[in-house]
């Protein structure tokens, strides 16, 4: 299904093949294993040239060596590029994405609303890169992407994806600012939640780089967080729509939950499943899928 997304459809499960920008989650991005040569065209050296020696070594003609700088070998095989593939945090956005944009309304409360302990078992919409439209941004504009964000007449559930990455007290501003256009164009809502997905149990150093001392957003937040630092449109709406802003932060609730909590929501959830069914049937591949990549990420 992912492979043949090739168009910009509005959803982030679309942009499988194509860079992820400014994931909030993400991190630095960690040494690609793939040798960079240069531009010039690798020359392949025939069989028919070598000779194998007794000792098991290769011996090839002076011509096919460039004599004035290294040999290049390749040093890595496709096991190891899978591996590194897997591994990045940016193809488990993505895995997530296109999961949830795809899953029943019960499996987004499972996972996103119950662990606030609130209920509502929707309709939910999946939001995307179709915030762009949504909230009027410019092609040209950089203001956030998040990592889920679920809409319902009732709640707001934003989630922040968490693997190597810092959390941080910008980051809870800007999904506050999502919660704010929402409201502004749909309504306000009973609701409203910030859900992090973390490898361990959120102790205080996690609360601590979001700039709070526990769970409970501070009321001095927007005084907290630099200003400068924030996209010219999350100024522009603490600046002119600022009561709106104070009145999300207000009634946001904050939680967290691991990797581990959620994969076992998932398993649960397809186990009581009825397989007889086509639409379960698929349901069932499309969570497994989600449950190898998070296992791929944070071994059991």
């Amino acid at each position: 299904v992912a492979l043949g997304l090739l168009g910009d459809l509005g959803h982030p499960a679309t942009t499988l093949l194509c860079p992820h920008s400014e994931l909030e989650s993400q991190s630095a991005s960690t040494k690609n294993p793939c040798p960079r040569f240069s531009k010039r065209p690798l020359r392949s050296i025939p069989q028919s040239t070598w000779r194998i020696s007794d000792e098991g070594m290769v011996c090839i003609p002076k011509e096919f060596v460039n004599r004035t700088g290294p040999l290049y070998a390749r040093g890595n095989n496709e096991e190891n590029h899978r591996r590194w593939m897997v591994q990045q945090e940016e193809i488990l956005n993505h895995v997530f994405d296109i999961t949830f944009a795809i899953a029943p309304d019960a499996l987004i409360e499972a996972c996103f609303s119950q662990p606030f302990g609130m209920a509502d078992q929707g309709p939910y919409r999946s939001l995307g890169r179709e915030v762009r439209q949504r909230y009027g941004w410019t092609k040209s504009e950089n203001v956030t992407l998040h990592d889920g964000l679920f809409i319902s007449d009732r709640s707001i559930f934003g989630v922040e994806i968490k693997l190597r990455s810092r959390s941080s007290s910008s980051q809870i501003l800007k999904y506050a600012s999502l919660f704010a256009w929402e409201e502004m164009r749909t309504g306000v809502r009973e609701q409203l939640g910030l859900l992090y997905i973390l490898q361990n149990p959120a102790d205080s150093t996690h609360w601590r780089q979001c700039g709070l001392d526990g769970s409970q957003i501070s009321s001095n937040l927007l005084e907290t967080v630099d200003a400068t630092q924030l996209p010219k449109r999350i100024r522009d709406l603490v600046m002119n729509n600022r009561e709106a802003l104070v009145s999300v932060l207000d009634r946001m609730d904050l939680t967290s939950i691991t990797w581990t909590d959620l994969r076992s929501t998932c398993v649960e959830f397809c186990s009581k499943l009825d397989t007889s069914q086509p639409g379960n049937q698929t349901l069932i591949r499309l969570v497994e899928g989600l449950v190898a990549q998070i296992n791929e990420q944070v071994p059991s």
